[in-house]
């Protein structure tokens, strides 16, 4: 709100650098005002040169969906505008703004009931800022108690509003053109496209009322100017359509104020002294609640109801009656958690270009706009008055030429086109400039830290990217230095994947800002079949800031063909049910894979887009990275894993043969076939020291699924959500594998291996038992899964199942004797699990009395301890399982929190602990 100042000081047009303070001389609050100003604007100005008008560094503010019909929501990041930095620290949803509270009744807010019978309607999105004062009276965390009550100063905060405006424009560009006309013709607002500002075309000029001839000439000649006693700074705001409100000490006196009918109000505080009591007949203005700051205080809306009082404050109840009634959102406490009261002196008609008289204060202002547009309701002005000179006004300027307002400055950034179709937001143009650091603008010179920086145009039929790649190869760099190959911005379009062996090994392949796309050329998808990029023994080898879109690859056209099991049944892996692999299946079969690490050591994957494109009516295996062999010191950081379509909310299986399988990251053995019948070789998985942190999992199969020989691993500050099933680890042992999960993870281990893997000295023997898979016996499981946020929950509306959050199986020693004897079971190694500040949250119905998972499922591990985490399952069956402990020898389960129902005694499981 506005501050109790002595005067404005600040002048644009003087070019001042800097307010320099003199010994002995007494220092006004403007003065220090002048000089945060002046080094403010200084710096925006400077931010403008740099960025331009508006520019993310950390591809903020993007567009995305959100849960409910044409809704959407924001990237949490940072965007410049105009030289001013607004960021916010997580997304925000368009129906659920903080900053945005007084919605109802803004004519900007769009109501999205309202908007459910536009099926096909083009908008666009633009974020609006509005700087804005805060007081003590909203933030109670900046009064002083000491003081004893008198507050002291007061803070300038950004109110960002993400609206949205109907467009018939295509492009940005068209739509940004018709929102200045429509900011032009109904706001009175003008758009600087170099600043993206947004300025009135309001104007203000101060005069002085003509003295009046006295009656009697032996009374003293009245006098013309400003003819009040004090000093004062005087507030003019545009309250309505041609209405204007005035207020001595800039209009800052706020009170907050209770409802007791809706026509009078309690002050939350007493006036400071008679003379700022409200007096009958005295203009008020009651304010919603705009804005909630993170300590759950509120910010006063610049604007409210424009009212008189009926009679004086009332000291011995602190109550003010109101001329006017309040109308239903002010007095709903769910639209107005909090309602203020700010006093003015009077509120006035006017007509534009006749000069109006401020009450008894001598001064007379002119209000008009250009080409009479309209007035923008809240722009105001401040003019300082001195009964020292009463014919001088501070700043001098509004009595030379009708000036504009003081504020609120308003800035106004596209950000998106979007269209919804079948209520399915399409982005059709983004509207935001991403721009690089210094660090990565300096790493595109080759003298930098890029060895080579590639541009989609510098690609040819004969130059290729995997030809760049080749060129420095290991056998070409005898040293083996580090080789770094920088991607620009644009989209490479693959002829066939590109393939990373041990002579890549060293390598870094990685994109400038976040914008290196790799795709598959268009009509060459059957070369992609293990995905867009192979690495085969390739050790060190880092990928960063790349995006992938994923192909969609037909699975026998590329040469794929499914290793079969020996006989005709699987092995008893879930409940004796048969998996149809057969040829029907294969045909159909559709393959979607972004990188195929096999026997890879120190493989980094950071800050990568993976796009899952999905077709109607096909079988579909999509895996964002699928893994194979020994896997060590993987290094996961910060990617994100993402579906294109919201294929959850239809039924995942459409029919009886065509099923959907999408994982962000695959580990699983291969089965490679003999020439000898009913024999096979298989190639064992193993993962080692992995770190998998700040991942994003959305609208998958399953985020994670690891069949393997597990050793360390760390699961730290992941999100998982609308998947059907978030981690699953496991041996290697398909006896072990989860019913939910069979199909995708049979897939990953009858998936044939690339024809240039060698994997003669990695295969073991593997006969027709499925148990008896030798060497898994080499790690001991240690878990460390920390501040992940994993919900299984699917998207309200779908039609499949929720799965567990997180499942993990500790390894085994296989006993000599192999017989299934009680007492002669195989030993647990010495592993470990440590869950701690995790939130699990799934749906997973418990009707099937065969079922036993949880929301979260721990089995065959020495150790395990769960602590301070949250745990849901929000199944309403008659059993719906939190936690699932078994087969553990050691375990300490404190300070959780569970919900679930009770689960009945479960005879057939040894040593097992449920909570639910």
């Amino acid at each position: 709100m506005g501050s109790d100042r002595a005067r404005i000081s600040y002048d644009q047009t003087q070019k001042y650098r800097a307010v320099v303070a003199q010994q002995g001389r007494v220092t006004l609050e403007a003065d220090l005002n002048e000089a945060q100003q002046i080094a403010s604007e200084e710096l925006r100005e400077e931010t403008l040169d740099f960025v331009g008008a508006s520019g993310t560094p950390d591809n903020g503010y993007e567009v995305i969906s959100a849960a409910q019909p044409f809704d959407f929501a924001t990237r949490a990041g940072t965007m410049y505008v105009g030289g001013v930095r607004a960021f916010s620290t997580k997304a925000i949803e368009y129906s659920n703004q903080l900053d945005w509270l007084d919605r109802v009744g803004d004519p900007l807010w769009v109501d999205l009931n309202e908007f459910a019978n536009a099926l096909s309607a083009q908008e666009l999105v633009y974020l609006l800022l509005r700087e804005q004062e805060v007081s003590a009276v909203e933030d109670s965390a900046l009064l002083e108690k000491a003081l004893g009550g008198p507050d002291t100063t007061q803070r300038l905060r950004l109110i960002q509003h993400i609206v949205r405006l109907q467009t018939k424009g295509e492009n940005c560009s068209w739509a940004l053109d018709e929102a200045i006309e429509i900011w032009r013709a109904k706001q009175g607002l003008e758009l600087d496209r170099s600043t993206l500002q947004l300025l009135s075309s309001a104007t203000l000029k101060v005069s002085f009322s003509p003295p009046t001839t006295p009656a009697d000439l032996c009374e003293p000649e009245a006098r013309s100017g400003y003819l009040g006693a004090e000093n004062q700074l005087i507030r003019v705001q545009i309250s309505g359509t041609n209405q204007l409100v005035w207020g001595f000490d800039n209009a800052a006196f706020l009170y907050r104020a209770e409802v007791v009918s809706n026509q009078i109000l309690r002050l939350k505080s007493r006036p400071v002294d008679d003379f700022h009591r409200p007096r009958a007949n005295q203009a008020v203005e009651i304010l919603r609640s705009a804005a909630q700051l993170n300590n759950q205080e509120y910010i006063a809306a610049a604007t409210g109801l424009v009212t008189t009082l009926t009679a004086p404050y009332n000291p011995d109840t602190r109550e003010v009656s109101l001329a006017a009634g309040l109308s239903t959102e002010y007095l709903d406490q769910k639209e107005t958690p909090r309602l203020f009261l700010r006093v003015w002196e009077e509120a006035i008609p006017f007509t534009p270009g006749v000069a109006v008289t401020l009450g008894q204060t001598g001064l007379q202002v002119t209000l008009q706009t250009i080409n009479n547009q309209p007035f923008h309701i809240g722009d105001y002005w401040q003019i300082a008055v001195r009964p020292g000179e009463p014919t001088e006004v501070y700043p001098p300027r509004y009595l030379e030429a009708p000036q504009p307002p003081n504020g609120p400055r308003l800035w106004a950034c596209p950000l998106a086109v979007i269209g919804w179709k079948d209520r399915r937001l399409s982005v059709i143009e983004d509207c935001r400039h991403p721009f690089d650091s210094l660090v990565d603008l300096t790493r595109r010179n080759q003298g930098g830290c890029c060895t080579v920086t590639v541009r989609p145009e510098d690609l040819t039929p004969e130059r290729t990217l995997q030809s760049i790649l080749d060129r420095f190869a290991s056998r070409n760099r005898p040293n083996r230095d580090h080789i770094t190959i920088c991607l620009m911005p644009g989209i490479y379009q693959l002829p066939q994947s590109l393939q990373l062996g041990p002579q890549h090994s060293n390598f870094t392949l990685q994109g400038c800002g976040d914008g290196a796309e790799l795709q598959a050329a268009p009509g060459k998808e059957v070369n992609f079949l293990h995905g867009l990029i192979v690495l085969n023994r390739a050790n060190y080898v880092t990928l960063r800031n790349l995006r992938f879109q994923l192909p969609i690859v037909p699975f026998v056209k590329a040469g794929g063909i499914l290793t079969p099991f020996p006989g005709s049944r699987r092995p008893e892996i879930s409940r004796g049910e048969q998996l149809n692999f057969g040829e029907r299946f294969q045909k159909t079969l559709r393959v979607s894979i972004g990188i195929r690490p096999l026997h890879c050591a120190l493989l980094a994957v950071e800050n990568c887009l993976f796009r899952f494109a999905i077709e109607k009516t096909i079988n579909l295996f999509a895996v964002g990275i699928f893994a194979g062999s020994e896997c060590w010191e993987l290094q996961l950081v910060n990617n994100r894993f993402l579906r294109d379509e919201e294929y959850l909310i239809t039924q995942e299986k459409t029919t009886e043969n065509e099923q959907r399988f999408l994982l962000g990251y695959l580990l699983s053995p291969s089965l490679i076939p003999t020439k000898e019948p009913r024999q096979f070789n298989i190639v064992p998985s193993l993962l080692q020291d992995a770190v998998i942190r700040d991942n994003r999992f959305t609208g998958l199969t399953t985020a994670m699924l690891i069949l393997a020989d597990t050793g360390m691993v760390r699961l730290e500050s992941n999100t998982v959500l609308q998947c059907i099933s978030g981690f699953l680890l496991t041996p290697i042992e398909l006896g072990e594998l989860l019913g939910a999960n069979i199909e995708t993870a049979l897939l990953g281990f009858l998936f044939p291996l690339p024809e240039s893997f060698d994997e003669r000295e990695l295969a073991q023997k593997y006969e027709e038992n499925v148990q008896n898979i030798p060497g898994i016996d080499r790690l001991s499981l240690s878990l460390h899964a920390s501040a992940n946020d994993i919900d299984t929950q699917v998207t309200e509306g779908a039609q499949v199942l929720s799965g567990p959050g997180l499942v993990v199986a500790g390894n085994k020693r296989q006993n000599p004797d192999r017989r299934r004897e009680r007492g002669n079971r195989d030993r647990l190694t010495t592993s470990s699990v440590l869950l701690t500040a995790n939130k699990f949250r799934n749906h997973i119905p418990t009707e099937n009395k065969n079922n036993f998972l949880g929301t979260v499922s721990i089995s065959d591990v020495e150790r395990c301890t769960v602590t301070g985490n949250l745990i849901l399952n929000e199944s309403p069956g008659e059993a719906a399982i939190s936690l699932v402990m078994s087969k553990i020898s050691a375990s300490s389960v404190t300070g959780n929190i569970f919900h679930g129902r009770p689960q009945p005694p479960l005879p057939d499981l040894l040593n097992t602990t449920i909570i639910s």
